[in-house]
């Protein structure tokens, strides 16, 4: 039954029908299941486990928690977000004690409360600070990973939540430009062996790790990065080679597309989980494409003249970074139009509304770093925000406006990153 049946005819979109307590909660948690996870990382295994008899008292406040909160946001009832935070609150104790205990600590749902707690501190985050209580629960995940050793790949669901988990800190790594941690690194090697390498989470994993490891570099103030950025940016090429042939995209044109069709043009995915995975390659390229646009204007500003070797860098000449400027121009180009025309993908058909769709919060992080860079062309920035007001509006999120307005205010803190992985 969807979320869509319990709610009022004819009226706001966004408000909810007056239910009893039960009935509420199992609106919310219809919402949660059937619409916000899904093409998320909890949509294969947490509505199974919902109903499944539980070995810890964490997981079932933590899933309410998240629910209340999800459907709290959509609907803007302070009401449900009092008992999203009440859920929290249980939650917290008891994913503590279970943490606490030799043996619960090993446990499944234990790690799906940790990860559960980072998604309900990700959607109540408002932004103007740093994300820390999501960057908490992210790193206290990857110690319960350590702790649960070899025994944790026995099951799909396990190794289901070890892939989560690791792309969570890798996120978290590249948020807080710091290079993931060589432990992390090992025990990712250790685990090789039983995961699914055609994975796409798996095969971008390395390029997420070089990536966290030069945006800390750039973060210090290492000169000398347009190679390791080409390196990468090269290695995400390649990546994009391997991509199943049921994850490419075909253009739509201006007769069939929508009215977010980008220069009347959109991508169709079979599905919203691939868009996000093209998305993620993309956002990566755009990094290292304008670490080498900055690095090579940088180097050019020196009064070296065409066809002199001596130059700040032994790696490249004055025509080889005039060559890769104007290249990584080129693709940066490319690489805009390529996310703006993934945009519509995540409408509702036009039949439901026309909508964005709850897991449209995954273009928040790229249209952000769209909107606030001057490397993009005015039409994509004017695009993005654009973008970012109406996915505010469609799914009453205040961190999408928030992003659009810290654009026209020329404010920028946040680059929402971590919501794109929830």
């Amino acid at each position: 039954m969807g979320v869509a049946s319990h709610w009022q005819q004819g009226g706001s979109s966004h408000s909810p029908v007056a239910l009893p307590p039960q009935h509420l909660k199992d609106v919310a948690l219809d919402f949660f299941m059937c619409s916000f996870i899904y093409a998320s990382p909890f949509e294969p295994y947490l509505p199974q486990l919902y109903g499944m008899n539980h070995s810890t008292q964490a997981v079932l406040p933590a899933i309410h928690a998240a629910a209340f909160a999800t459907f709290a946001q959509r609907t803007r009832d302070e009401n449900l977000m009092k008992k999203a935070r009440a859920n929290y609150a249980t939650a917290l104790l008891h994913t503590n004690k279970s943490l606490s205990s030799p043996r619960s600590s090993l446990l499944d749902e234990t790690l799906i409360s940790v990860l559960l707690l980072g998604l309900f501190e990700a959607v109540v985050f408002k932004g103007g600070q740093s994300p820390e209580s999501w960057t908490a629960h992210t790193l206290g995940a990857v110690q319960l990973l350590r702790l649960r050793g070899a025994d944790q790949f026995r099951s799909k669901t396990a190794r289901q939540l070890f892939t989560q988990t690791i792309t969570n800190i890798r996120t978290s790594c590249i948020q807080r430009r710091v290079a993931v941690p060589q432990e992390f690194l090992d025990l990712v090697k250790e685990a090789s062996p039983f995961l699914d390498p055609g994975h796409p989470c798996i095969q971008i994993g390395p390029i997420l790790d070089q990536a966290a490891s030069l945006r800390s570099r750039v973060a210090a103030g290492t000169v000398d990065v347009v190679h390791a950025a080409l390196e990468v940016d090269q290695g995400a090429i390649a990546l994009c080679e391997l991509i199943e042939p049921n994850m490419r995209f075909t253009p739509r044109s201006s007769e069939m597309s929508s009215r977010w069709a980008y220069l009347t043009v959109e991508y169709n995915y079979l599905t919203r989980r691939h868009a996000k995975v093209w998305n993620t390659i993309r956002m990566i390229r755009m990094f290292m494409n304008k670490t080498i646009w900055v690095h090579s204007s940088l180097s050019l500003q020196h009064t070296f003249q065409p066809g002199e070797t001596e130059y700040c860098s032994a790696l490249h000449s004055y025509e080889e970074l005039l060559e890769l400027r104007n290249m990584a121009a080129d693709n940066l180009l490319e690489l805009e139009t390529d996310i703006l025309r993934s945009v519509s993908c995540f409408l509702e058909p036009e039949n439901l509304g026309g909508k964005f769709c709850s897991s449209a919060r995954c273009l928040i992080w790229p249209l952000t770093v769209l909107s606030q860079s001057e490397l993009v062309s005015p039409s994509a920035r004017k695009h993005a925000v654009s973008c970012l007001y109406q996915i505010g509006e469609d799914l009453n999120m205040e961190q999408a406006i928030a992003a659009a307005k810290m654009t026209q205010e020329m404010n920028h803190h946040e680059d929402w990153l971590h919501i794109y992985h929830l």
